[in-house]
């Protein structure tokens, strides 16, 4: 009760306050985290340092480390402004909106809905994806989305309020799996963020050349209903400003086994994350270590799937 009260405090403060003042503190903020925070510290850097590693080849010189403990501090600040977007996320309507978010790809979105079928959207914590429910609200379209539910109800009952006044239809988990339905009878998308699994109990796949786990779900239904796949990501251009970007749709095909198909979708969402993660790697909030077998053990350089 007293952190769902606190991030209540954080929200109406936040709404009063000008948004540069907003991410000043915030940046101030997460620089003085990021020397504290032992455990989420490392595990940013170590993935910073696999993703260069794989992508540009190892490299153990000084520049090289400076360089993952730039990107690391950088990726703290970022998720402190997404955090100050994300709380003050009623100020990106249709009017305070106009011009800070630019679309790319909206044309692949809209040929895979014109079938009438809905669409399965995946994407990842990159850059702002709570914004995505409101600016794509806003142009019209139907949402859903499932989230993984908190521990405490409170944390859970404010998260779920933010993306449900957003203009999403949330489904928890494993549970009220009839709402995405709902949404794709609906021609809507149903939207899944997949790159989270620290239970590690999820999908096994190859990613940057070394084996991790993406949520379970968007392929299991994209196979079950033939509806296709569309990636979107909400990337951060700066401060304020945001870029939409759908990439090109996955659609299961039909007479393959099953198992086959979602090995084949899962290994294309896959090569969809590391071109993404790559280009934004700054911009990619995920705080426990994706490849902990990696401890201890020299990385391999390898190239990612365009």
């Amino acid at each position: 009760m007293l952190q769902y009260i606190l991030f209540k405090l954080i929200q109406f403060l936040l709404s009063i306050s000008p948004r540069w003042l907003s991410y000043k503190v915030g940046r101030l903020t997460a620089r003085l985290y990021y020397l504290f925070a032992v455990e989420p510290r490392d595990a940013v850097r170590s993935n910073i340092a696999h993703v260069l590693d794989y992508t540009r080849g190892k490299d153990e010189s000084p520049a090289r480390r400076v360089m993952v403990n730039r990107l690391a501090r950088e990726t703290f600040e970022n998720f402190a402004v997404h955090l100050a977007d994300f709380f003050d996320i009623a100020s990106f309507g249709r009017g305070a909106g106009s011009g800070r978010i630019e679309t790319v790809g909206v044309e692949k979105l809209d040929r895979v809905l014109g079938a009438g079928r809905g669409v399965i959207a995946i994407t990842a914590h990159i850059g702002n994806w709570e914004l995505g429910p409101r600016v794509l609200t806003d142009m019209g379209y139907r949402f859903g989305a499932v989230e993984i539910k908190h521990e405490n109800r409170w944390l859970d009952k404010f998260f779920t309020d933010l993306r449900v006044n957003s203009g999403a239809l949330m489904a928890h988990e494993g549970f009220e799996i009839r709402h995405i339905l709902k949404i794709l009878k609906e021609n809507g998308l149903a939207t899944f963020v997949i790159d989270r699994d620290e239970s590690f109990k999820g999908r096994k796949v190859m990613l940057f050349g070394e084996e991790a786990t993406l949520v379970r779900g968007a392929p299991e239904f994209s196979c079950r209903t033939g509806v296709p796949i569309i990636p979107g990501f909400m990337i951060q251009v700066r401060a304020g400003e945001f870029r939409l970007v759908f990439d090109d749709p996955i659609t299961p095909v039909a007479g393959m086994d099953k198992e086959a198909r979602l090995e084949e979708i899962y290994s294309e969402l896959a090569g969809v994350l590391e071109k993404y993660i790559a280009r934004y790697l700054s911009q990619w909030f995920i705080f426990y270590k994706v490849w902990p077998q990696l401890q201890g053990k020299s990385r391999n350089s390898g190239k990612i799937r365009e």
